[in-house]
């Protein structure tokens, strides 16, 4: 997570901009695409990524299912990686694929 919060904004009105993450209201999530056909958990880089949040008072499409979807449509490796949630309102949500952890397991 720390390696897409260093990141900068690649487009939009924010381009070059520091991810904003940290700083978006609740409720939020933050998608990444992540290959996990190799390495470590410390090798391990996430390629395209989104975020998403509901602004208080407003209603809209959940954060979880936007900010996968706005990932995705970032995202042009698709075949290699794919993009889920890492982390929603500030906590860490990754899940890891079982066979990455079987194979972490094991070294």
């Amino acid at each position: 997570m720390g390696i897409l919060l260093g990141q900068a904004v690649a487009s939009g009105p924010d381009k070059g901009q520091p991810n904003p993450y940290r700083r978006l209201p609740k409720p939020k999530a933050l998608a990444a695409c992540i290959d996990w056909s190799g390495g470590t958990l410390e090798t391990v880089s996430p390629g395209a990524w989104a975020d998403s949040y509901i602004l208080p008072g407003r209603s809209g499409i959940p954060p979880r299912q936007d900010a996968v979807a706005r990932c995705e449509k970032f995202n042009d490796t698709p075949q290699r990686c794919r993009c889920q949630v890492i982390d929603a309102d500030d906590a860490n949500v990754l899940e890891l694929p079982s066979e990455f952890a079987r194979r972490a397991a094991a070294r």
